[in-house]
């Protein structure tokens, strides 16, 4: 389990842990991972592409994109920061080590309780990204989160 602090970066959280799966129990077939991502790294390169210059998270796309061309390096290479100067621009040595790390383009499947499960089953890995709201932040009496209202933003 690893703690994003209050940054907008989920989506390079969840890719960066499922990149380490692809890496190491996919390819290489672990029973255990042990390599570690930079997710820094990552978020870096999807605000390099997203387009989103005025929103704080990023994209699946625009992490695939990134993962595609130029890899992810190693965490130690470009740690990640909960304060100071955000996205520093990671070294040169970051890239070259993330470079020898390029994960294929990813295939967009619909978000099915069927396609979930087969995905699943099949020992696949899968990244699933659910758009949270407000009221999302604080789960009801049964434990169930409520449904966003009427124009309720993020």
């Amino acid at each position: 389990m690893r703690d994003q602090g209050d940054r907008p970066a989920c989506v390079a959280f969840a890719v960066s842990s499922f990149h380490e799966l692809c890496c190491e129990v996919v390819h290489l077939g672990k029973s255990r991972i042990e390599l570690d991502l930079s997710e820094e790294f990552l978020f870096y390169g999807c605000k390099q592409l997203d387009a989103l210059v005025n929103a704080s998270g990023t994209t699946v796309v625009a992490a695939s994109k990134w993962l595609e061309t130029k890899g992810q390096c190693r965490e130690q290479l470009h740690p990640y920061q909960t304060a100071g100067p955000l996205l520093a621009v990671p070294s040169p040595a970051a890239f070259a080590d993330a470079n020898t790390r390029t994960l294929g383009h990813f295939k967009r499947v619909p978000l099915t309780f069927e396609t979930v499960t087969t995905t699943l089953t099949q020992r696949l890995p899968l990244v699933a990204v659910i758009e949270l709201f407000r009221s999302a932040r604080t789960p009801g009496k049964d434990g169930r989160l409520a449904m966003p209202a009427k124009g309720e933003h993020r």
